[in-house]
């Protein structure tokens, strides 16, 4: 392995890491905005029940 492609993969890595991030804070505020209910948290912002349990679960993790 070559240090120009280690450079490239580490950087998304810390860009995949951040952008996970900030999805789950803005489930967490939608979910605490919503007197934590699961289902409107993800009528809100569009998404599964199961993607906002996902997150909710790996932000305490």
């Amino acid at each position: 392995l070559d240090a120009e492609r280690l450079l490239p993969a580490a950087q998304r890595a810390v860009a995949t890491s951040a952008l996970q991030q900030v999805a789950s804070d803005t489930i967490r505020r939608e979910f605490e905005r919503t007197g934590h209910s699961v289902s409107q948290t993800s009528r809100n912002l569009g998404i599964s029940r199961t993607t906002v349990y996902r997150h909710l679960t790996t932000e305490k993790a």
